[in-house]
C-alpha cells in the first residue's frame, strides 16, 4: 500500500520592482539611510508574504495573524538560555580581554623603541 502526496505548488514571493538590499556600490550616503532601507525591506517582506499566503489560498484572517506573529517575531529578539551559548559567550569575552591586553603589550616595546630612535637620531 502507498500513499501519494498532492503536487507540491510553488509561489514566487519576489515582489516586482523591489530591492530589499541596496547594492554594494551605492553605500548608505545620510545617517538614517540605515533604518529607511530595513523598514523598506520589512515592507517589502510582509508584501511579499501576504501575496504567496493569498495565493496558496489562506483565508485573510490567517494571512494577517502570519504576519503579525512574523513582524513579533523579528522585533524581539531570541531570548535563548542555552548553557553552551553561555559558556561560549564568556570565553569569547575572555578571550578578547586576553587578545587586547597581548596587543598592548607588544605595542608598548614598540612604541618604546621608536621614542629612543627618535631620540637618537636629534
Amino acid at each position: 500500500m502507498t500513499a501519494s502526496l498532492p503536487a507540491a505548488r510553488t509561489v514566487d514571493i519576489n515582489v516586482d520592482g523591489s530591492m530589499l538590499f541596496p547594492p554594494p556600490t551605492t553605500g548608505l550616503s545620510r545617517p538614517g539611510k540605515a533604518f529607511l532601507v530595513y523598514s523598506e525591506a520589512l515592507m517589502n517582506i510582509r508584501l511579499a508574504l501576504y501575496q504567496a499566503l493569498k495565493a496558496i489560498d489562506v483565508p485573510e484572517p490567517k494571512i494577517d495573524a502570519v504576519i503579525q506573529a512574523m513582524e513579533t517575531a523579528l522585533q524581539s529578539p531570541p531570548t535563548v538560555k542555552n548553557p553552551d551559548l553561555e559558556h561560549f559567550r564568556t570565553e569569547l569575552s575572555r578571550a578578547a580581554s586576553d587578545l587586547t591586553l597581548n596587543i598592548g603589550t607588544m605595542m608598548f616595546p614598540v612604541v618604546a623603541a621608536v621614542f629612543v630612535m627618535l631620540a637618537m637620531i636629534d
